[in-house]
């Protein structure tokens, strides 16, 4: 099998880029692992709290033991299937703060300034008429009472906290993803109308087991369908939007990567590129949980038939827990003396409770403010276990080593606490659930941060963008490898630092560029 280009991941990036690429005679294989049928919720905007399976489409990932976390193991998802990463999420849309990608070039990544990337997102979500709708941006204002009280919280405590303490900068109505009260991905917008073209081909259910290199360039995969092998050549690229742990991995077990951490895990290095699965990075997390006096989504929205009758009401009326997001509303917060916005909180209508780490819904219906840093400060790395595709990845990473991330998780967290007994919020909660209202003390509140404290699934960084000379850079300012020729990396693993907006709206306007680039240069 043969392609001009062939794409190795269907999610948000490899959708964008495969449908941006494809065009009369120049042709597009686009590999998936997962499969192409959806998840039963996948329209559902509520998806996330109330799939009872909701993990299915993707394969769970997990770090060595972390002492910061009182030993234990931090868990991700990677996700499979066409968006699946979008299909079952927050919803969330947003860019971030424009000094975030500012940073991207200071760290390296010329070219990406705010007032670079700022045209590509008014592009994308702007659309082009009957081609692309552009990207929906509903507001969760109306959808919730919740929602109201919240903002109002956040304006009072803006203008009453006194100075030393954490206050609130902004907040609104989360922007999200939803168009007619239905989740919308980009493989809605812009793959799946190309699928009928003959210049796409979607292979599902397929897993590329390494990259084919002739020398120091790429020229193809090497696949697993159905039991069978398979070869698929690129006359033009490769390019790798397999994910933050999938990208890195596929490189290291084709040879690319550290060279002693491909040795000890028995694989033949082809090229040394330090960097391949270093830099992780996430935001730290923590949550205050509460019991309500409004609907809100609860235990029994999971089950039948609680959750048979909600999905039929969604159906029929777009109204009910099923048409609730799980985002309704976002704020940013100075942390005690900070000069500008560290502390982000979002505000989901549900009790989600992470006792030990594991969430569970509470049965009872509330409310969860969740607390995470703007900016992560610990970096992690991604090593091998084996030398196939199939050995797990060992994942080493400290989420609170840096004690800032601790200052600034404990007071987001006396924030979000000191806003549920705010005026009008405080008349709608009736008891906190976590941290719980009996920690006072500071060793009880740090204990309870520490084994609480989890990654935001906001990860990136593994192949890492940077100039070339950086020892840690992965690829270039133009995504294309460092030192391999006919291959590029175009997912959230390039970016040097996480925006504090939604990873997946970044990730739409990085493979966007990605196409760009590559057109320019044909």
């Amino acid at each position: 099998m043969e392609a001009d280009f062939v794409v190795v991941g269907a999610g948000v990036a490899g959708s964008v880029v495969a449908a941006a690429l494809a065009a009369p005679g120049r042709t597009v294989v686009l590999i998936e692992e997962g499969e192409r049928r959806e998840h039963p919720y996948a329209r559902v905007p509520a998806g996330a709290l109330v799939a009872p399976a909701r993990r299915v489409s993707s394969r769970n990932v997990a770090s060595e033991p972390d002492p910061t976390v009182a030993g234990r193991p931090l868990h991700w998802r990677a996700p499979r299937g066409l968006c699946a990463g979008r299909t079952l999420d927050g919803l969330v849309y947003g860019r971030g703060f424009a000094a975030e990608y500012d940073e991207w070039v200071a760290l390296g990544a010329a070219g990406w300034s705010y007032a670079d990337v700022e045209p590509v997102f008014q592009r994308l979500e702007a659309g082009d008429g009957e081609a692309s709708p552009g990207i929906a941006q509903t507001t969760a204002g109306d959808a919730y009472p919740l929602t109201a009280a919240f903002l109002d919280a956040c304006t009072r405590n803006a203008a009453a906290v006194p100075p030393g303490e954490a206050r609130m900068r902004s907040a609104e109505a989360a922007r999200l993803m939803l168009r007619d009260g239905r989740r919308e991905t980009p493989a809605d917008l812009w793959l799946r109308p190309r699928l009928r073209d003959r210049e796409i081909q979607l292979l599902t259910r397929t897993r590329v087991l390494a990259l084919q290199l002739d020398g120091r360039r790429c020229i193809g995969v090497l696949a697993r369908r159905d039991g069978q092998e398979l070869q698929v050549r690129a006359r033009a690229e490769v390019l790798l939007a397999a994910g933050v742990f999938g990208s890195p991995k596929l490189l290291m077990v084709s040879g690319i990567g550290p060279p002693g951490l491909l040795e000890s895990a028995g694989i033949s290095l082809r090229h040394a590129l330090p960097g391949v699965g270093g830099n992780l990075s996430d935001h730290a997390a923590v949550s205050v949980a509460a019991r309500t006096r409004v609907e809100g989504i609860a235990r029994r929205d999971r089950a039948v038939p609680g959750a048979l009758l909600g999905y039929l009401r969604w159906r029929a009326s777009r109204r009910g827990p099923f048409a609730l997001p799980s985002v309704l509303a976002t704020g940013w917060a100075a942390s005690a003396g900070a000069a500008e916005a560290d502390i982000g909180i979002t505000l989901t209508p549900a009790a989600l409770l992470h006792s030990g780490g594991d969430e569970s819904l509470s049965a009872e219906q509330g409310l969860t403010l969740t607390v995470h840093g703007r900016r992560p400060r610990s970096r992690g790395r991604l090593r091998l276990s084996g030398s196939g595709l199939d050995d797990p990845l060992k994942i080493e990473h400290l989420l609170l080593a840096d004690p800032d991330e601790m200052r600034i998780l404990c007071d987001g967290t006396r924030l979000a606490r000191k806003l549920c007994a705010t005026a009008p919020l405080e008349a709608l909660v009736a008891a906190e659930l976590e941290p719980g209202e009996s920690r006072t003390s500071e060793a009880e509140f740090a204990d309870a941060i520490r084994r609480s404290a989890r990654p935001l699934g906001h990860a990136g960084g593994t192949c890492r963008m940077g100039a070339v000379g950086d020892p840690d850079a992965v690829v270039d300012p133009k995504l294309k490898v460092h030192g391999i020729r006919g291959l590029r990396v175009l997912d959230a693993s390039v970016m040097p630092r996480m925006p504090s907006g939604s990873p997946g709206a970044a990730a739409i306007m990085v493979a966007a560029r990605a196409a760009e680039f590559i057109r320019e240069e044909r």
